[in-house]
Order: C-alpha cells, then structure tokens, then sequence
C-alpha cells in the first residue's frame, strides 16, 4: 500500500503546484513594532516557499493612487485577494488588523469570501490577543479562527490553511490556468 500511497501523493502535489501559484494570499497584521511587520513577512516568505507564490502583506502591492490611505489599501487587498489571512499577536498593535476584520464581518462585498478568510490568534499565559469586539465580529460573522501559541504553530496553521483554501478553490483557480 505505501507505494499507491506515495504516487497518489506525488499526483496530488502535481496537479496543485500550478494552483498554488495563480492563488492570490494577503497576510495581515501589525506592523507596529517593527519586529511585528518582521514577524508578518517571515510568514510570507514561509508559504511563498512551500510554492504559494501569490502570498503577500499589504505592503507588496502597489499603491493604486497616490493619495490612498492605508486603509483603503487594505480593504482593495481583502477584496481583491482569494485567501486572506489575519494574524493578532500579543506584541503588536491591532487597530488595523481589527479594522480591516471589521470590513471582512460587515461588508456585503465580503460575505463569499468569509469562507477564504482565517483569523489567527496568538495566545500566552491565558491572554487573548483579539479585542472583545473583533471577537464579536469573528463570532457574528462565522470567520474561522486557529490560536497559536508559537511561530511554529503559526506556519503549521497557515500551512494547513493554505491548503485547505487551496482545495475549495480548485476550480475557479483551474480556470485561470
């Protein structure tokens, strides 16, 4: 059995490897303090190595009009991205995190994509990192949330994450091929 199992495996990865590049991922989270946008493009360059070519923070992408504001930026990149990511940690600061998961909750050009979206929380010594009313956006609104207590738990989430969209979203990423 081990032999079937490991071609069928060796199919799979095949047929998504092209998938993987044609998705678009955003990662969002606090770029305050430095070591936390750090933290933000070190799980960028973590699925961009497993293949997810397409994955971003909200600084990569260009800006559309000179005068936009960040927020703006972010609400384009949520709207436009397949898969969106939302990491609260402990240490950053969460005001444009928990108002572009606010946009995510309440927006009717959000609710298909509530599916492709995963908030992901740092947890340590019983604390939470998500305000009480993110909280209640991410109940109201059915948005999937994974806790993490360390990066390695993080990357393992996001992995898992990736894929699973990744799946979900065969069909329409088949089509852009």
């Amino acid at each position: 059995m081990s032999g079937r199992w490991e071609k069928y495996n060796r199919r799979l990865e095949k047929e998504f490897e092209p998938l993987k590049r044609v998705m678009t991922m955003t990662i969002y989270g606090s770029y305050y303090p430095q070591s936390e946008k750090d933290f933000l493009i070190s799980q960028r360059d973590f699925l961009r190595d497993k293949g997810y070519e397409n994955t971003n923070i909200v600084d990569d992408y260009p800006d559309p009009e000179p005068d936009i504001t960040s927020l703006e930026k972010s609400i384009r990149c949520l709207e436009f991205s397949d898969v969106n990511f939302l990491v609260f940690t402990r240490e950053g600061k969460r005001y444009g995190v928990s108002r572009e998961l606010t946009h995510i909750a309440t927006s009717s050009r959000m609710i298909d994509k509530i599916p492709f979206c995963t908030v992901f929380e740092q947890v340590r010594d019983e604390r939470d990192s998500i305000p009480p009313l993110s909280l209640d956006d991410i109940n109201n609104s059915g948005i999937n949330r994974r806790e993490f207590e360390t990066e390695q738990q993080l990357q393992t989430a996001l992995s898992q994450q990736s894929f699973a969209k990744l799946r979900r979203l065969q069909n329409t990423l088949i089509k852009r091929l």
